[in-house]
């Protein structure tokens, strides 16, 4: 074999079809920060050259094919993922017509499946789903992808949204592959196509079709979301922003599960014009973008009854945050839920939802600073 000693080269790797690739011995391997990520990430990108996949630039820490290793990321990278997928297709192929449909199998709603590409104009995707009984079924397909500069190493890198390179064109029929249940192409390019409230066939099942109705010979990545009408999907968040307080631990993990993790804040010092107060915003994102119903849940509790709670839902359409509930907090941790009127304008086009809670004393506070312990916030939606 190849014994490599060169202390300036990590690994090198042989383009199809050879592919072989020669590891730098001489080199620690043994760094175990990130579980590895060090000699994870160097094997990734040398993969991708047996994979037929060259050098890209700009040198700015946010691709695998990168000629320099970077590890502020793990593992392949949106251009990274359609470079392989444009070469080989995705996951899931061969899938092109409905006698090899991928089988989904029974749906839930909020259920996703990821990792999805239309590689060329030509290429057809099929999927096969039941729907569970006493339910219809809503499709979205939506384009993946970014905004950023990439080219070939020892080329100039150009701008690319690899979000918006084809229009994606979603279709249902029964299982003969023929009947058709309906059909959606009026998102435009970059956008996603919804068809809604398909009913239950006898049978249950359904052949969905995805493809591009425009002619860029290039690839289109995707994910396909399925919703049930009637049924009802929990989103907790993913992301938390604290807009006035000091926060003792927890984090947002504490925020996403009730269990025994908790996000802790104490307020900052207050002036004699400000009286001491808690603020900090959470976000989601919600895969039903049209709710006949919506709930927010809090559960936590305040070291004082003597602190005062509001919490605010945020309206896309008029732009500002909308007050759902004022109380005295608890100082024994409970949950409490909220109706949310004309629920559609507390979820924008992209699926985002954002929350506010707002704490301040309003009576004596006899050990201060007052703590307040958040354990959960959701969101309960009814498609």
């Amino acid at each position: 074999g190849i014994v490599m000693t060169e202390p300036n080269v990590l690994a090198y790797n042989f383009f199809p079809d050879n592919g072989d690739m020669v590891i730098n011995l001489g080199h620690n391997w043994g760094v175990s920060s990130n579980d590895y990520r060090f000699l994870r990430n160097v094997l990734g990108h040398e993969h991708g050259h047996g994979m037929g996949l060259g050098h890209v630039i700009p040198m700015n820490e946010t691709k695998l094919m990168e000629p320099v290793l970077a590890t502020n990321f793990d593992g392949p990278q949106n251009d990274d993922i359609q470079g392989c997928q444009f070469l080989y297709g995705d996951a899931v192929e061969d899938n092109d017509d409905a006698a090899h449909a991928t089988d989904v199998g029974m749906v839930s709603s909020g259920q996703s499946v990821e990792l999805l590409a239309v590689e060329r104009p030509s290429d057809r995707d099929w999927f096969r789903v039941e729907i569970p009984e006493g339910f219809n079924l809503t499709i979205r397909v939506e384009p993946v992808g970014e905004t950023y500069m990439v080219g070939p190493q020892g080329g100039s890198p150009a701008l690319r949204n690899s979000r918006a390179i084809n229009n994606l064109r979603l279709s249902a029929y029964l299982l003969d592959g023929t009947t058709l249940l309906g059909s959606s192409n009026s998102g435009g390019v970059g956008f996603p196509e919804t068809l809604q409230s398909i009913a239950r066939p006898a049978n249950g099942i359904v052949n969905i079709k995805v493809d591009v109705s425009t002619i860029a010979e290039d690839i289109q990545r995707y994910r396909l979301v399925f919703l049930l009408d009637g049924a009802t999907t929990t989103f907790s968040p993913n992301g938390y922003f604290l807009v006035s307080g000091n926060e003792i631990g927890g984090g947002l993990f504490g925020l996403q599960f009730s269990d025994d993790f908790r996000l802790k804040l104490y307020p900052r010092a207050a002036s004699q014009q400000q009286r001491a107060y808690i603020d900090f915003e959470v976000l989601t994102t919600s895969t039903i973008l049209n709710p006949t119903s919506m709930i927010v849940g809090y559960e936590g509790s305040a070291s004082s009854t003597n602190v005062f709670r509001r919490i605010y839902a945020y309206d896309y359409v008029a732009g500002a945050y909308v007050q759902i509930n004022q109380a005295q907090s608890n100082t024994i941790e409970a949950t409490f839920e909220f109706n949310v009127a004309n629920p559609a304008r507390f979820v924008n086009a992209g699926g985002q939802m954002k929350v506010r809670v707002y704490n301040i004393a309003n009576g004596p506070i006899f050990a201060f600073p007052y703590e307040t312990a958040t354990d959960w916030v959701y969101w309960r939606l009814t498609q």
